[in-house]
């Protein structure tokens, strides 16, 4: 992550999610010892999904996550990185990427010399 990375929605010091504007637009979603490094439409798919799956109740294998019955926790894979989530690592997770998603449709930060992006449907 770059030294001007702007923190957009944080849920502690190793929790976060930032923009930052030298980078084309990336954003950086830090989960404890994990930093994703997203362009802007993957991480709008991404709050997507995390949007459109409130709970994990049963397992499934799709795109995003894998699960069995036995286990506690829930893989998410974004790209080729899983992500092991408890049931309230999930909620905390999805609210973390809903309000950076919404302070960016709110504010959309500007790329260098360039007009603001926004975020769509």
């Amino acid at each position: 992550m770059c030294n001007h990375t702007r923190i957009i929605a944080k849920l502690s010091e190793y929790r976060f999610v930032g923009y930052c504007n030298c980078c084309d637009g990336i954003i950086h979603l830090a989960w404890d010892n994990l930093t994703l490094h997203l362009a802007p439409k993957d991480f709008a798919r991404l709050e997507d999904f995390l949007g459109s799956n409130r709970t994990l109740s049963e397992p499934r294998q799709d795109g995003f996550l894998e699960a069995s019955p036995q286990a506690r926790t829930t893989r998410l894979w974004v790209g080729n990185v899983g992500l092991r989530l408890e049931p309230l690592e999930w909620a905390e997770l999805r609210h973390l990427c809903f309000v950076a998603r919404q302070r960016l449709r709110q504010s959309p930060p500007l790329a260098q010399g360039e007009a603001a992006w926004r975020m769509t449907n």
